[in-house]
């Protein structure tokens, strides 16, 4: 048995919101072709290519009407109608510049749901141990709303349908994207057996503007939504200290059946959408982190998701050390030249020939002003969840 499954495809540059929209093919496309020149051939992993998902099985997460215009908005023979596209953008935000229309778009999206479910299906079966999925972790896609560039919420699909076939089971959610994963967090805000952790950069500075620590569940779901929003320019050795201050006590604690990591990489200094420095050192932190919160778990199951990342460098890189560190192999450190290659003649991308960052250099006045901000959050957090939880 192969331990890790890797779940891509190239159907997954159907996913094009616009040439010049930041979720555009070519961060998903470098990405790929890294992975088929290193990982598809080495024994540790098992490339599989992803199934889409039945639109019935979307009705566990979406509303019926949602999911009806989604298809007609999805085809050429009844998109034109302005009817129709007025009641997208004011009934369900579809057709913003967030979430436009696109050739394929409901094809496309459920693929991405199908590809998240079948990687969370084969590790309840026990087909692999992680699994990655590249293109998934929509995290912002509400019942009945398109938003921040997701149109169906795949997590939120996966967790009812693993639920409902798995009665019982206790789902930890780690959220490490950039922005906070306020559509998983709002949908299960009532659910004790979904316990939702999200580290973002903070609301009062950052899309979606939600997710404060003081949001903490409601009813018997009441200290199972965890929210840490981080201050703007946290860099990589404070972001792993929350991390690992606040997450592995919470998982001992929980002893959930099942991990599933939105593994977002637009945290990283290069991304062009949001404030925080982090570098491949973060990312590669994450995973071995990861990876040891589920080996604690009686049955290892970590189901693991691309989520977000808007610079193509910057995300090759970051998901190519997650994976790495989570499947516990040794890192590539020099990008193939066959890779460079491609990126620039294919993707008129310069691919950098190191595939880790170098530190980032922060004055020690800029990191103790980002230090005390943060002891600020971490106390009102502490205040939010002590009641529930023991750090």
């Amino acid at each position: 048995m192969k331990k890790f499954g890797l779940f891509y495809t190239d159907e997954y540059l159907k996913y094009s919101l616009g040439p010049l929209h930041p979720m555009n093919p070519k961060r998903i496309a470098a990405s790929i072709s890294l992975l088929n020149y290193t990982l598809r051939d080495q024994d540790e992993f098992a490339l599989i290519a992803p199934n889409t998902v039945d639109p019935s099985v979307l009705e566990i997460a979406h509303s019926v009407e949602y999911i009806e215009t989604m298809k007609k908005l999805s085809n050429p023979e009844t998109n034109s109608s302005s009817e129709l596209r007025d009641k997208g953008i004011a009934d369900y935000g579809i057709g913003t510049s967030d979430c436009p229309v696109f050739d394929h778009m409901a094809e496309v999206a459920e693929l991405i749901v199908g590809s998240t479910l079948k990687a969370g299906e084969e590790i309840m079966k026990g087909t692999f141990s992680k699994t990655f999925v590249m293109l998934a972790g929509l995290h912002h896609a509400s019942r009945e709303r398109a938003s921040g560039f997701c149109y169906y919420n795949d997590i939120n699909v996966t967790i009812h349908r693993l639920k409902k076939l798995h009665p019982g089971t206790k789902i930890l959610y780690v959220d490490t994207d950039l922005h906070a994963g306020d559509g998983v967090n709002y949908e299960f805000f009532r659910d004790p057996e979904v316990l939702t952790f999200s580290i973002h950069e903070s609301g009062k500075y950052l899309f979606p503007g939600n997710c404060f620590s003081n949001e903490v569940g409601l009813k018997e779901g009441e200290g199972y939504a965890i929210n840490f929003p981080t201050f703007p320019f946290t860099y990589d050795e404070l972001y792993v200290e929350l991390l690992e201050n606040y997450l592995p006590p919470i998982t001992e604690s929980y002893n959930p059946d099942l991990i599933i990591w939105q593994a977002g990489v637009d945290g990283h200094a290069d991304d062009p959408l949001g404030h925080l420095m982090l570098t491949t050192e973060t990312y590669s932190k994450l995973g071995l982190l990861i990876a040891k919160l589920g080996e604690q778990m009686d049955t290892p199951k970590v189901l693991s998701l691309g989520g977000g990342g808007y610079n193509p460098i910057s995300v090759a890189k970051s998901w190519f050390a997650e994976i790495n560190s989570l499947a516990g192999v040794d890192q590539l450190k020099v990008a193939p030249n066959e890779w460079i290659d491609k990126c620039r003649n294919e993707l008129d991308i310069e691919m950098p020939k190191n595939l880790l960052d170098e530190p980032i250099q922060m004055h020690k006045k800029e990191k103790d002003e980002i230090l005390d901000e943060t002891e600020d959050l971490k106390a009102e957090f502490e205040k939010n969840l002590s009641p529930y939880w023991s750090f």
